[in-house]
């Protein structure tokens, strides 16, 4: 958990991301198979049953940068300048991991 401001504390880590990737999983799933893809609308002749690896992959499709979020430098000792959508990369980061999942551009 992380220091409060006005008596709001921020909380982080794999256990409160959990239950929203297990949410996305479960949507994403249930798009493909009542054949939603790859029209956008629901057609029974393209509904199947998705593998886990193309459920995480359309997950991570949609991943984007932590805008704001300021990656320590171990080495340094101190905080790098803030990711902003222009300088934030796309792809995975040992700081940030694949940033956070939506499923709207996936």
């Amino acid at each position: 958990a992380g220091q409060g401001i006005d008596g709001v504390n921020y909380r982080y880590g794999t256990s409160f991301a959990a239950p929203v990737i297990s949410g996305m999983a479960a949507l994403v799933r249930q798009y493909f198979m009542e054949g939603f893809y790859p029209t956008g609308s629901r057609n029974s002749s393209n509904l199947f049953l998705p593998s886990g690896q193309l459920i995480k992959a359309t997950i991570l499709n949609g991943a984007q940068p932590l805008v704001g979020y300021q990656p320590f430098n171990f080495d340094t000792g101190a905080f790098e300048t803030p990711v902003s959508l222009l300088s934030g990369t796309l792809g995975y980061d040992n700081q940030q991991g694949y940033g956070r999942a939506i499923l709207q551009p996936s």
